[in-house]
């Protein structure tokens, strides 16, 4: 059985000020929120009881004595200005992160590029060449570009992999 809510004339007047809530809506509006907010914390304001939940970017502060909804928040203008900060924070270094991620990654792939068209003009130059001593020295080349190469795939994988790493905690950190 779901609790039945009674917003005050304060959470009235900021539902339809700040989301927009028709004052005859309000009070079938507001339960429909709490029947779907999620508890958050109880605090003690002047000697009664309130209860803070919060669902879809809204917080809603409850006097649990009497089912009264005192107020409604944005949850920016709830949450504390240092959650705020730290998360204004993160998001900004991942966006850094990101950028850098993307220039390096695209500076390898030029490289694995250049990489790969030199083995191409010397794989070119070797099946030309009637010389065993010529071709054995253009084998030599084209295996060191193809270690090379080796070597540049392993960078592009340790920073894919490290950017998909650092993209799936910034993702758990910020729900």
């Amino acid at each position: 059985m779901t609790k039945h809510y009674k917003p005050s004339l304060h959470a009235i007047e900021r539902a339809g000020l700040r989301f927009g809530v028709p004052s005859d809506q309000a009070t079938q509006w507001f339960n429909d929120l709490m029947s779907k907010a999620r508890y958050l914390i109880s605090q003690t304001v002047s000697g009664r009881t309130q209860a803070v939940y919060e669902y879809d970017g809204k917080q809603l502060v409850v006097d649990t004595k009497n089912n009264v909804i005192v107020t409604i928040k944005p949850v920016t203008s709830v949450a504390s200005p240092i959650v705020g900060t730290v998360r204004k924070t993160v998001e900004r270094e991942f966006r850094k992160f990101h950028r850098q991620f993307t220039r390096n990654y695209r500076a390898l792939n030029i490289e694995l590029a250049e990489i790969n068209l030199e083995l191409a003009q010397l794989a070119l130059n070797k099946a030309r060449a009637k010389s065993p001593k010529v071709q054995a020295c253009i084998q030599a080349k084209i295996d060191v570009l193809a270690a090379q190469a080796s070597e540049v795939k392993t960078k592009l994988d340790r920073l894919e992999d490290e950017f998909e790493q650092i993209r799936r905690s910034v993702s758990a950190w910020m729900d």
